[in-house]
């Protein structure tokens, strides 16, 4: 739905004549952004929850292991100095993760019958699929540092704590094409660590 939304709003607007507008990187950011870190709140009590029946005790058991979990997260990561989202997205993606080894760890104490087993597999690989997946956009997201810029030959642009210097626009030529490669050095400290190519 939001993302029917996103794509259909500016082609709305522009019928009714209401003006050009475009919807990119940051409604969807703003939009998905709480509706994930609810799913992932969410997704960590359905390991221990059981179909068609409720079990209070163990929600609150599952509630209080997710406390302790995401308090000892909270002190091993807030070292590592991540914005306040960030660092929600990753306690509850590993929060999601640790529930989702509990309910292993627990269907192989019982030692569940071979058809459950495999219902049950078939949630844990998605649960820590969609973990994992978070995490990664969590962290890219967070931690990336980007910068566009308009360079010429032996100019020197620093991205975080490396320096880039383009150094020179060199003329190819192949058994069937023309190019052009760029060349660039990636310094860190005044030493060059390396040297890109873009062609």
């Amino acid at each position: 739905a939001t993302i029917l939304l996103g794509t259909l709003y500016p082609l709305i607007f522009d019928v009714l004549n209401l003006g050009k507008i475009s919807v990119g990187a940051p409604y969807f950011n703003r939009v998905f952004s709480p509706i994930m870190l609810i799913i992932l709140f969410l997704m960590g009590f359905v390991p221990v929850s059981h179909w068609k029946q409720v079990f209070l005790k163990s929600m609150f058991q599952a509630l209080l292991f997710a406390f302790c979990i995401g308090a000892i997260l909270f002190l091993l990561l807030y070292q590592f100095k991540l914005p306040w989202s960030g660092l929600l997205g990753v306690i509850l993606a590993i929060w999601v993760i640790v529930m989702t080894l509990k309910s292993v760890f627990l269907c192989s104490v019982k030692k569940e019958n071979k058809n459950n087993l495999l219902r049950q597999s078939s949630m844990w690989f998605a649960h820590i699929g969609l973990a994992f997946c978070a995490l990664g956009i969590v962290l890219t997201s967070v931690l990336s540092v980007e910068r566009d810029v308009k360079m010429a030959p032996g100019d020197m642009v620093s991205v975080g704590s490396y320096q880039f210097k383009f150094v020179g626009l060199y003329d190819l030529k192949g058994a069937n094409f023309k190019g052009v490669q760029a060349n660039f050095e990636v310094m860190k400290n005044e030493k060059v660590l390396s040297t890109l190519t873009a062609e």
